[in-house]
């Protein structure tokens, strides 16, 4: 947009005071004024209930500008409902006998119709219905008169909001680098809905501060970095392993800003809170700043390619909060990497809050996001402690996927209620069997056979489908089972029969056997979809013995197997024993 690559200037101005007396413009590419009585009193409201003597300086949205050529005013791209909105507030109190000498310094003139900058001054009732503009102005002026009226202390509430006005209340001014194109610009802003980001005002302060020097070199060479950092946070996999989603940002380096910022401390809700709490300290030192932001681009950049820094601090990225990046950058701080590594592991520990006999204790039903967690740790420690240096758990790949926590073999299909849903796991089921070799294909065939029946009567919607589903399902069960392991028990819902699977529309899927299952993994596997490592090796039996393999049937050596390799991975990570910790104790004491 810029031809002449003169970098933005961003400062803040007072909404009244001898700084903001420009001229403005309001372009034809936009609409007129709109706002009506909600958007006033919102502003208004805004005024009063943070602005007071005990209150800091209050920013309104910023106000987006950009020179025009030759002349002492400004194409106004963003704030003119915000101006014009202002300019009525003022021209009401200097009308209502509270404040006779209350007024801007700034003009407003439209492009479309420029009579509308003369009608702000007379407000004339009578030609408020001329133009649609007019009525918008006048509806504006008079929901201001409202607020007032509907106020304690109308004369106070006058004087305070004054005031603030003259005092406390600023705008965020943004001025565009000199040959940008203003309809683009407002395009970008408005009609695409895509606001200034804190990344943008911190931007244009820093480069104006660095420019203060009169080394426009130094320019250059911050916004060339700037613009290089921003490309490599665009990286997928880097994005989804520090921020735990693919979710796309407008600008990728206010992740970087957000941190250096800390926890909003419930201030995430206003707009700009980011750059607000950063401006001081470019206002300092603008060069000192921006060391902060090289050393805080080196640490992502370095946890991303430390193999075991990556894995630790991307589960707990995975499994954090809104503020868990924050949380790990303050660990981070003054350790050193031994240490840093070890504080990280014992934050795991804290995050599953378990001991290795607690794990016998979790079930689907009543501890379903600890086990979820638990599962996920699984399969980042077992990719982490594979030897090749290469391998990588696919964060990306986590975030990108809708995964829950499902039954490796379901008991029964009881959560199935619909008839749709009977047909098609029946369907998956005859499939199954039909596969599976090594049965009697007489009796598989008489099975198949009634199973075929069973579908036809839930199609012609026949009396007494749900019982027919019902007896149809034990023989089912019983089909597919072996060593009369129809029925998994209490442990249907234990760590020994749960994996992480991508949720799917088929719920009749997520309720069948482990054949059923066993072969979707595979026909995803095949087609190139992400598996969890973990998995994948249930489904291809990887856990159990050679001599223990029934391949088709989730059997109770299989679930052991299983099991243990789970206890194993997550050792590391689970907290210790009340007996262990005695002992430590004890040996400490003899020493």
């Amino acid at each position: 947009m810029s031809r002449s690559g003169r970098p933005a200037v961003l400062t803040r101005k007072r909404v009244v005071s001898p700084e903001l007396s420009d001229k403005f413009l309001v372009p034809s590419y936009q609409r007129g004024y709109r706002w009506g009585q909600d958007e006033v009193h919102r502003l208004l409201d805004d005024i009063s209930a943070n602005v007071g003597p005990a209150l800091a300086s209050y920013y309104l949205q910023p106000i987006v500008v950009i020179r025009r050529d030759g002349q002492d005013s400004w194409e106004l791209i963003d704030g003119q409902q915000r101006l014009t909105t202002l300019y009525l507030i003022a021209k009401y109190l200097s009308e209502s006998n509270w404040l006779p000498r209350a007024k801007v310094n700034y003009s407003l003139v439209y492009e479309t119709r420029e009579n509308s900058g003369e009608y702000l001054e007379s407000l004339d009732p009578e030609l408020r219905h001329s133009n649609i503009d007019f009525h918008y102005i006048y509806s504006a002026y008079e929901a201001i008169g409202k607020w007032f009226d509907q106020q304690e202390a109308p004369d106070l509430a006058a004087i305070n909001t004054w005031k603030a006005l003259s005092e406390r209340v600023y705008l965020i001014w943004y001025e565009a680098p000199e040959g940008t194109d203003g309809s683009e610009l407002f395009q970008r802003l408005n009609v695409g809905r895509i606001a200034l980001t804190d990344a943008e005002l911190i931007k244009a302060l820093l480069l104006s501060k660095i420019g203060v020097s009169g080394r426009t070199d130094r320019q250059e060479q911050v916004a060339v970095q700037w613009d290089s950092y921003e490309r490599e946070l665009r990286d997928p996999d880097l994005w989804a392993f520090i921020t735990g989603s693919n979710a796309e940002w407008p600008t990728h380096i206010d992740l970087i800003f957000r941190a250096m910022a800390g926890k909003g401390d419930g201030k995430e809700q206003v707009r700009y809170w980011v750059f607000e709490r950063l401006r001081r300290r470019i206002d300092e030192s603008a060069e000192g700043f921006w060391r902060d932001v090289v050393r805080m681009h080196g640490l992502i950049t370095g946890w991303y390619h430390d193999r075991e820094l990556y894995h630790l601090i991307g589960y707990l990225i995975a499994t954090g909060g809104t503020y868990e990046f924050e949380d790990i950058v303050d660990l981070a701080k003054g350790l050193t990497k031994r240490s840093f590594k070890s504080s990280l592991i014992d934050r795991i520990r804290q995050r599953i809050g378990r001991t290795r006999a607690d794990l016998d204790n979790l079930n689907y039903q009543s501890h379903r996001g600890e086990c979820s967690r638990i599962l996920l740790l699984m399969n980042v420690a077992t990719v982490l402690g594979r030897e090749d240096a290469g391998d990588r758990f696919p964060f990306r790949a986590q975030a990108g996927g809708d995964w829950s926590l499902e039954h490796i073999h379901a008991q029964d299909a009881a959560p199935l209620t619909r008839a749709e849903q009977w047909k098609t796991w029946l369907e998956l089921h005859r499939s199954a069997i039909a596969a599976i070799p090594g049965r009697q294909k007489d009796q598989d065939r008489s099975l198949l056979d009634r199973i075929d029946q069973t579908i036809a009567s839930i199609e012609a919607r026949e009396f007494g489908i749900e019982a027919k589903f019902r007896a149809m399902e034990k023989e089912v069960l019983a089909a597919v089972a072996t060593s009369g392991d129809a029925r998994l028990g209490e442990d249907v819902h234990t760590l020994q029969n749960l994996a992480l699977l991508q949720r799917g529309p088929n719920s009749a899927l997520g309720n069948s056997v482990f054949e059923v299952k066993r072969r979707e993994i595979l026909d995803l596997d095949r087609a190139g979809a992400y598996i969890p490592p973990c998995t994948r090796n249930v489904f291809l039996k990887y856990y159990s013995d050679d001599a223990d393999q029934q391949l088709h049937v989730w059997g109770p050596q299989d679930r052991a197997a299983y099991y243990e390799e789970l206890q194993r991975s997550v050792a590391p990570y689970l907290l210790a024993e009340k007996s262990d910790d005695l002992l430590q104790e004890s040996l400490e004491a003899s020493q």
